[in-house]
């Protein structure tokens, strides 16, 4: 699955050479909702908003959680 994932990583990075982009995770945005919001308007130069969603509730990061995170990502992206 991560091999995927970096596959798509690379064409999209690839597509998007001559521009500013930015990366979002997940778990960055479940753990920090409203700054994760924050950087996303600077990024887009747009005035700050209070964002709101209630699909999911904050959670704790991954990594915070498993303790062996570190490990399973290096062995499932591989």
């Amino acid at each position: 699955m991560f091999n995927k994932i970096e596959t798509q990583e690379k064409m999209y990075d690839a597509l998007f050479h001559d521009h500013e982009t930015m990366d979002i995770y997940f778990e960055d945005v479940m753990t920090d909702p409203a700054g994760k919001c924050d950087d996303l308007m600077a990024f887009l130069n747009l005035p700050p908003q209070v964002l709101q969603c209630d699909l999911l509730p904050p959670m704790p990061a991954l990594f915070g959680m498993i303790k062996n995170y570190d490990r399973l990502h290096k062995y499932f992206k591989e």
